[in-house]
């Protein structure tokens, strides 16, 4: 087993530590301070784990009443390469951030080579069980934006089949998605698609995704204005975007699309059914959102003062117990004198005609055997 001993020089009281445990070859590494205040952390040793191979660290936390080269020890804990990034609230750590932590490249090499980092591109690492699609953007050289930038921050993106992302207007030596050693080109992007607009909020984001606003902007350019909508609603409705948010994204988007901001709508729940608002409006059918029918509960769409519409889809409508649930309420609704119909997310995302024509179909069908009570 190969055994790499570290040694953290931590700065307490403007001192640091360079002992080590005798008989044991070392070199010589600097961390940054891992404990808040008072206390201090150093690396004394690193060494491959038995069980997963991969590289971890021995540290020591110290205490503040040390003087300048030696202190009381206090407990140990072993670090590995996924606690160092997760102290750190990294995904993306470029290779100087490192260095200055004390990893030397023979130390970087050895990670790689042995599956505990990941060499992005040249300068970024990451560990091994980061998203593809974040490995894609930052190998490229840029970072998720778009669908995949919101899809990434938890919010709707309609199926997004291959990464979007955002590299600045005068960015180069792009690397193919696949192979940091490729140059990004046609043959090699592998439908990755690229936005190469001015963000307007550069700041925003991380090391590897924008910020939902800019995202947002890109895909009003990019995607459909019943998904842009969709999308809008849904983070909105999550909270991860602020209202005031809205007038912004808006104050950058041409003429044409000015029309959406009157039609977002938070309380819509999920994307789909803010899609399936939309055809529903399109086909000039009038319909409320989100209405509490006691003592049921509340319906996505109610249509007619009659018709319930929901949209259901797999990720919450799977399984019996959720089906055996959904019949209940369809019972319960049918004994108060309501019609359900359930569109199918692949019918609302795909086949809007297939749903226009069953709420037609129901509301002709509830006119012509309507009972009236003289």
């Amino acid at each position: 087993m190969l055994l790499v001993s570290l040694l953290q020089e931590i700065h307490c009281s403007g001192g640091f530590f360079t002992r080590i445990s005798a008989g044991v070859t070392t070199e010589e590494y600097r961390f940054p301070e891992v404990a808040t205040g008072a206390s201090g952390t150093r690396l004394r040793r690193a060494w491959q784990s038995p069980s997963t191979g991969a590289d971890a660290w021995e540290v020591s936390t110290v205490t503040a009443s040390c003087d300048t080269h030696r202190g009381a020890a206090g407990h140990s804990i072993r670090m590995t390469w996924t606690e160092y990034f997760a102290g750190a609230n990294r995904t993306i750590i470029e290779t100087a951030e490192l260095r200055a932590a004390g990893a030397t490249c023979r130390l970087l090499r050895t990670a790689v080579t042995e599956g505990s980092l990941i060499r992005v591109r040249r300068g970024y690492y990451a560990l091994p069980a980061t998203s593809p699609r974040v490995i894609e953007a930052v190998r490229v050289g840029g970072r998720l934006g778009c669908i995949s930038a919101i899809a990434d921050a938890g919010g709707f993106a309609f199926e997004g089949q291959y990464t979007h992302i955002h590299v600045g207007p005068g960015a180069s030596r792009l690397r193919a998605p696949q192979n940091r050693l490729q140059r990004l080109t046609e043959e090699t992007r592998n439908g990755v698609e690229l936005h190469w607009d001015e963000l307007r909020h550069p700041s925003d984001g991380n090391e590897f995704s924008i910020g939902l606003p800019d995202a947002l902007i890109q895909i009003f350019r990019c995607q459909q204005p019943r998904l842009a909508l969709a999308t809008v609603d849904n983070v909105l409705h999550l909270r991860l975007l602020p209202w005031d948010a809205v007038a912004g994204i808006f104050a950058a988007l041409p003429a044409d699309l000015q029309y959406l901001q009157s039609r977002i709508d938070a309380r819509t729940e999920s994307g789909q059914e803010t899609v399936l608002r939309w055809i529903v409006l399109e086909a000039g059918i009038e319909c409320e959102i989100q209405v509490t029918i006691e003592p049921v509960g509340r319906v996505d769409l109610l249509i007619a003062g009659f018709l319930v519409v929901e949209a259901d889809s797999r990720s919450f409508h799977d399984g019996w117990d959720r089906h055996s649930a959904d019949r209940t309420r369809d019972c319960d609704l049918a004994a108060l004198g309501y019609v359900t119909y359930r569109a199918l997310y692949k019918d609302i995302m795909y086949h809007p005609e297939r749903v226009i024509a069953a709420i037609m179909g129901l509301l002709a069908t509830h006119e012509h055997f309507r009972t009236v009570i003289v």
